[in-house]
């Protein structure tokens, strides 16, 4: 089992490293391997004797990278427990810009999930990319690329990773040793994002996508479980947000056979219960929850404070009191 992804190589080998720009800007769906592609590029930047389009994995510094030790690669992410990448984490690299480099080459610095920078932390990296320093690179991921200020997607060369089709999804799993049995049902949950279509495949796809199914099934027809359903879905950290793009899932298939009154293109395995919502809810009150429990993917998805617990009751409560369905 390894670390490449195949759909990534092609991106790769359009770069010409004796005429790299110093700043990338890398975007595409979650899921689709923009972090991956970014520390591959980096590898290939530092590397002292790049091999046809690739980083040569035998040289000094291509072996400091892989061990996680080189000192000329700078890494600003997210912090555990922060919701947004401080203008200080940028600050404690200023230095590092202008001094030469460890090794006598390139210098990258890569900034994961920019779409959390702080506005001081934006304006900060601005003002370096005004004036790069010479042998520096600055590669710079997010999947909302359109949320970033123009201002710094214009001081970036941008590459945009285009989610595989599903025949290099399924190669690629059969590849990593998966059990594909559930393919079909995860790469229709996660349509475009492989990492996350791995991720699903691992985590026993089969039996959390049933429970969910028994549970919002509860929660509709009866509204007597929103306490318990709460609490048991907040401790699984990992699948709740998963189970909240769910629930956002069912109220888009509610709307979509509401419109078309067709079947073809619903889910499967909950097709049942949103024909049944679409045909017994008004619009407008499908559309309201679809917000609601997108608004709360979103918050949960970049990072909170919020009990989770707490904040899934409320969801739950509207849910139940919109749709009506338990006093029908």
């Amino acid at each position: 089992m390894s670390n490449r992804l195949p759909w990534l190589d092609k991106y790769l080998e359009g770069l010409n490293k004796d005429s790299l720009q110093h700043a990338f800007m890398i975007g595409g769906k979650e899921g689709v391997g923009k972090n991956n592609f970014s520390r591959t590029l980096s590898n290939f930047i530092l590397c002292e004797q790049t091999l046809n389009k690739k980083a040569c994995g035998k040289c000094q510094s291509c072996k400091l990278f892989l061990s996680l030790n080189h000192p000329d690669f700078h890494l600003v992410s997210l912090e555990d427990g922060k919701k947004k990448i401080s203008i200080n984490q940028i600050k404690e690299l200023q230095s590092k810009f202008y001094e030469s480099a460890f090794l006598g080459g390139n210098k990258v610095f890569l900034i994961e999930s920019a779409e959390h920078m702080s506005n001081d932390a934006i304006d900060s990296v601005l003002k370096i990319l005004e004036e790069p320093p010479n042998n520096t690179f600055f590669l710079i991921t997010s999947h909302r690329l359109k949320q970033l200020p123009l201002t710094l997607q214009s001081r970036c060369s941008e590459i945009y990773i285009k989610s595989p089709t599903k025949k290099i999804i399924q190669e690629w799993l059969i590849d990593e040793g998966l059990n594909i049995d559930n393919v079909a049902l995860a790469l229709d949950l996660a349509l475009g994002q492989p990492l996350k279509v791995k991720e699903l495949l691992e985590a026993n796809l089969e039996a959390s996508r049933n429970q969910f199914i028994k549970d919002i099934s509860i929660l509709i027809k009866e509204g007597k479980n929103i306490i318990s359903l709460s609490e048991e879905w907040s401790k699984d950290s990992l699948s709740f947000t998963l189970k909240l793009e769910w629930m956002s899932n069912l109220m888009m298939d509610a709307i979509r056979f509401q419109k078309t009154k067709e079947q073809k293109n619903l889910m499967k395995d909950t097709s049942n219960i949103s024909m049944y919502l679409g045909e017994r809810t008004n619009f407008n009150i499908l559309y309201d929850l679809l917000i609601s429990t997108n608004s709360l993917w979103s918050v949960f998805t970049d990072g909170t404070n919020l009990k989770s617990e707490y904040q899934l009751q409320k969801l739950f409560i509207d849910w139940e009191s919109k749709l009506g369905l338990s006093v029908r």
